[in-house]
């Protein structure tokens, strides 16, 4: 009988003021190992027209779990699996958020969707380190 357990993640957003809850589940048998590392934080993109890559903190680029973004003041574009020029994948319009899983080994990227402002966002990773 295989195993099975369930991560809970808790989310305090704290520029948002918000509390978010983010749970998973994996299961023992096919699951190498459960989330370890969490990276939070607040950024504002440094040019609207250029892709910038999500800074991961500890998680390791090839055990990224789960990704939490909002979208604070402008659009978001989001490339999940950016080689070598940006793709638009995902847009998160400016207030909303979203919450997903990425490929393991693709390289995330963010950009403005109108190439113009410089938006503000948050995010929360979760993955192995």
């Amino acid at each position: 009988m295989a195993g099975s357990c369930k991560i809970e993640t808790k989310l305090n957003l704290t520029g948002l003021g918000e509390e978010i809850t983010i749970a998973d589940d994996y299961d023992v048998a096919t699951t190498d190992a459960a989330p370890t590392a969490f990276n939070k934080q607040y950024r504002t993109l440094a040019s609207g027209g250029m892709g910038e890559l999500l800074d991961l903190g500890d998680v390791q680029q090839d055990q990224l779990r789960l990704i939490y973004i909002k979208a604070i003041d402008y659009d978001l574009d989001i490339d999940t699996s950016w080689v070598t020029s940006f793709s638009t994948e995902l847009t998160i319009l400016a207030g909303e958020s979203q919450i997903f899983r990425v490929p393991v080994d693709n390289v995330i990227q963010v950009k403005n969707t109108t190439g113009v402002e410089t938006p503000a966002y948050e995010y929360a990773v979760v993955g192995l380190t």
